[in-house]
């Protein structure tokens, strides 16, 4: 049992660290949690990202950045504008399809984690129960099941051998 686990656990990081190099991203998988980009995308909505540089981004894709007005949270919005600054490199002007208004600020080329390639609909919704209140309970009761389970099993083992 422990070894299969073992297995299983290998082959998901290993699958999913082949699938990180390949999009260039640290993180190549976003859930939205939002619905500023609804019409498009919604909440629940699991996001595959890839790694662009600044001139393979162009206006009207899909991009995952982080921002500093949002911290801990990567958000995902459409560049609808690009700029070039000073010294030459480009800024982009976001805005999720949802809001009314362009986003604080513009986004450089580090801020941004990657561009939206693919979306699978829905499967997010399981990451989003996760960050909830209702699953740790139900996740801790569901531990204290499977480790007790072995020890109740013993002892109606032992009641009823007598």
């Amino acid at each position: 049992m422990a070894v299969s686990l073992a297995i299983v656990l290998f082959v998901t990081l290993s699958g999913y660290t082949i699938f990180a190099l390949a999009m260039g991203s640290s993180t190549p998988l976003v859930v939205v949690t939002s619905g500023s980009m609804e019409q498009t995308l919604y909440r629940g909505d699991l996001l595959a990202i890839q790694k662009r540089s600044e001139d393979q981004i162009a206006i009207d894709d899909i991009i995952v950045f982080r921002a500093d007005w949002h911290p801990g949270t990567p958000i995902v919005h459409r560049a609808v504008a690009i700029y070039e600054d000073e010294n030459g490199g480009r800024l982009f002007e976001t805005k999720g399809d949802n809001n009314y208004a362009e986003d604080k600020g513009n986004r450089t080329i580090d801020d941004i984690l990657g561009v939206v390639i693919f979306t699978i609909l829905l499967v997010g919704h399981l990451s989003l129960f996760l960050q909830t209140d209702t699953s740790k309970i139900i996740a801790f009761a569901f531990l204290a099941l499977l480790l007790t389970i072995p020890e109740i099993y013993e002892r109606m083992k032992k009641r009823f051998n007598r």
